[in-house]
């Protein structure tokens, strides 16, 4: 597998759609590709953001995510919330790499990968291709963050192994992430050194 970062121009709050955006971007994609595409430039794109000077409130996080657990009752004193069947914190807000504001998750990222699917099929003329609207996520008692599919498109995201025995013939029960890993290893090509870019 080989994982490649594409670097880009910097993305501002509402400068430009998400398309106009890969148009000068992503030069090629060939068959059997699977594109991974911060979620931030996204949200970004679709003007899901807010104001630093506003802030962000309990009521906006507890609008922004399906389950919310307020800071108060955490053991962390960061608010809790579960958003796009992901346990994050703070709703995925976020002001990294955002040019003066916090950025939200997109509207349906799903929708989204299908949607950026379809265009990469008819620019690049195409079949086999994936594609995976990413986040950053932190999992508790680990430090520092990984990657992790929000929303995705073209392929099967888990690998499932219920009729695969073991090396001792005893059956598996479990399933491989195959789209979270995914996404964890365009974090690794984008973050290192002199790699900025839309994965």
């Amino acid at each position: 597998m080989l994982v490649t970062a594409i670097k880009t121009e910097r993305v501002s709050p509402k400068k430009q759609s998400l398309f106009s955006f890969l148009d000068p971007s992503l030069l090629d994609c060939p068959d059997k590709s699977i594109l991974v595409i911060t979620s931030k430039i996204v949200a970004l794109g679709e003007g899901r953001y807010i104001s630093k000077t506003d802030g962000v409130s309990d009521e906006t996080l507890a609008a922004e995510a399906a389950y919310y657990l307020p800071r108060e009752a955490s053991l962390y004193g960061v608010p809790l919330t579960i958003r796009d069947n992901t346990f994050v914190a703070r709703a995925g807000i976020d002001a990294s790499n955002t040019d003066g504001v916090y950025s939200l998750l997109p509207l349906d990222s799903y929708k989204t990968a299908r949607e950026v699917r379809a265009y990469l099929i008819e620019r690049f003329n195409v079949k086999n291709i994936g594609v995976i609207i990413s986040d950053s996520h932190s999992t508790p008692l680990r430090r520092g963050v990984t990657g992790v599919a929000i929303g995705w498109s073209g392929f099967i995201g888990l690998k499932g192994y219920e009729n695969v025995p073991d090396i001792f013939g005893h059956a598996f029960t479990t399933h491989t992430n195959v789209v979270d890993a995914l996404a964890t290893a365009a974090v690794v090509a984008w973050s290192r050194p002199g790699s900025r870019s839309c994965w």
